[in-house]
């Protein structure tokens, strides 16, 4: 769906107010389907803790 959409761009062409709002829609919908969907919840989890295990300390 998003693969073309530069989202840095999209981004910097928002107001503050606008981008907040963006990114809270975003985050609700995340969220929603994280909740409705176990197998992708579990997906998301695990390459969340990949990504923390690489950061450095």
């Amino acid at each position: 769906m998003f693969e073309d959409t530069d989202i840095p761009s999209l981004l910097k062409t928002l107001d503050p107010k606008a981008r907040d709002k963006l990114r809270r829609v975003l985050v609700h919908d995340l969220l929603d389907f994280l909740v409705l969907h176990k197998e992708e919840r579990r997906e998301a989890l695990r390459l969340l803790g990949e990504i923390k295990a690489t950061e450095p300390r």
